[in-house]
């Protein structure tokens, strides 16, 4: 005899038979190993026969699965489960022979389980009414169910409002202070004839079908965002509050016609800026020259009778007339780099320094400079405009030599490190690090974003010749590659200028 067999006497069986619930007991089969195999039925009530599945009627093994878990598990896994833990399981199991589901309930008994049964609990219509109530109620959105009211030629007139969930009826008395069931739309709100709900209303039940739209409510400025359903002779509304989305859209809108707007002006800005660099390359440089020929007459045709005044402004005149020169030859280049765009190939930035130590090979020799450098990689970009990069660092280096010193320049290259890109290039890729290091009078670092300003100076033109515009120009060069510059300096310690650009990468 089992062991929940043993434990029920006659007058415990009839009692049980009595039970509102379906009992069954149910002892473990192991194996040699004691390894749970199954689980033998030992004993059930009438009830318990009449509700159960066919599967509970007499062993259950692990070929029933439970569905209902998470991740599925066979009944003899869950009820194990039961046994090793001590906790009560529960759960629906249907059967294809039986109409409706089953609740059992699951309870660790001696060596193995007793389960109880009823049937699963039926929601009648009265209580359904409520649950959909509670669920309608509960949400945020305005649920309204309007009846269609009807004139003698059948002709809508208006809406009778049969049910309003809680946040609609709230809302409506917040902004009309009316009671809104048993109501009608047009008592509560006679615009919405034109500017409201009732027009999609009737447009929902005379076509038989959905409408979907935003609507604007002027009295509260809300935008709603509004389904109408067919509902018999009547529609089903429900609302949700889009303000902060609408609003959100306006200000998207207006950003993108602001940012519209200001392309248009940096294009014409660039255009004038375009047309400024022509008047600059011919215009003023045409009375420059002039300017220039007519101080060369002086000096070489009139010097005998000059006097040494005269002769001392006639200098004079050449040497601004040569600084005008090439402060409209900078500023053209530096205007170019805006408005024009070469097309970027790849570069290979040895050849870049070969060519800039060649052009400056008379410089290098006057002032003794030796210029060490390694091999560079080959980048995307302009040959022309990475000349004038390297050519104007290198240029910068040897103009702030020390007096006493021997110029020493230094081009080297490394793959930059997070800690070495700036913020706003920050997740763009992969860069190089070029770095042109000198030995020359260097500076104090809180003047290094003045230095790459156009015609920003550190020394007066008549101590240092120059322009201003050349550390300018390469500071464009290099962001208009993708890339950035920046600058360490120390008083007599020399300067380190450091160039960022995108690795290139070949396609073959």
């Amino acid at each position: 005899m089992s062991a929940c067999a043993s434990r029920l006497s006659a007058s415990d069986t009839a009692l049980l038979d009595r039970l509102p619930d379906g009992v069954a007991c149910y002892e473990t089969v192991r194996d040699d190993a004691g390894t749970l195999t199954a689980f033998r039925l030992t004993y059930r009530n009438s009830l318990f026969a009449e509700l159960a599945p066919a599967a509970y009627q007499h062993t259950l093994d692990g070929t029933e699965t439970i569905t209902q878990s998470a991740p599925p598990k066979t009944v003899l896994d869950r009820y194990a489960d039961v046994i090793n833990t001590g906790h009560i399981a529960e759960h629906i199991v249907r059967d294809t022979q039986l109409s409706a589901g089953v609740y059992l309930r699951v309870a660790p008994f001696g060596e193995g389980i007793i389960i109880t049964a009823r049937p699963e609990p039926v929601v009648s219509p009265e209580q359904y009414k409520y649950w959909i109530g509670d669920v309608l109620n509960a949400s945020l959105n305005n649920t309204f169910v309007y009846e269609a009211i009807r004139d003698l030629t059948g002709q809508i007139q208006d809406f009778r409002i049969n049910f309003i969930n809680r946040h609609a009826r709230e809302d409506v008395i917040r902004r009309f202070g009316v009671e809104p069931l048993g109501s009608t739309i047009l008592t509560i709100y006679p615009s919405s004839r034109q500017s409201g709900q009732f027009p999609y209303c009737v447009q929902a039940i005379e076509t038989g079908q959905p409408v979907r739209l935003d609507l604007y409510y002027e009295d509260v400025k809300a935008w709603y965002d509004t389904l109408v359903t067919p509902l018999g002779d009547g529609c089903i509304v429900t609302g949700l509050n889009i303000t902060d989305r609408k609003l959100s859209e306006e200000l998207s809108q207006q950003q993108a016609i602001d940012q519209e707007r200001l392309v248009h002006e940096l294009q014409q800005s660039n255009e004038n800026l375009r047309q400024f660099a022509q008047v600059a390359s011919h215009d003023l440089q045409e009375p420059l020259r002039k300017i220039q020929t007519f101080s060369d007459i002086l000096q070489s045709q009139f010097e005998d009778s000059l006097s040494d005044g005269e002769r001392d402004m006639t200098r004079r005149i050449q040497k601004s007339a040569k600084r005008m020169q090439m402060l409209i030859k900078d500023l053209l280049t530096y205007s170019q780099l805006a408005t024009q765009r070469d097309p970027l190939k790849p570069v290979n930035m040895t050849s870049v320094i070969e060519d800039v130590i060649s052009d400056l090979e008379i410089t290098i020799a006057e002032n003794n400079a030796r210029i060490e450098t390694t091999p560079l990689p080959t980048v995307l970009g302009s040959a022309s405009r990475l000349r004038q990069l390297m050519q104007n660092l290198i240029t910068n280096a040897l103009k702030f030599k020390k007096a006493d010193q021997v110029p020493v320049i230094q081009i080297r290259v490394r793959l930059a490190e997070p800690a070495d890109i700036p913020a706003n290039l920050d997740g763009s890729g992969a860069f190089w690090l070029i770095t042109v290091s000198d030995n020359g009078l260097g500076f104090e670092e809180k003047y290094k974003d003045r230095i790459f300003h156009p015609f920003q100076r550190l020394h007066t033109s008549a101590t240092y010749a120059g322009t201003g515009i050349g550390l300018a120009i390469c500071q464009r060069v290099a962001e208009s590659l993708g890339g950035a510059i920046d600058v360490s300096s120390r008083p007599n310690e020399g300067s380190v200028f450091k160039v960022l650009l995108p690795v290139y990468v070949s396609a073959d």
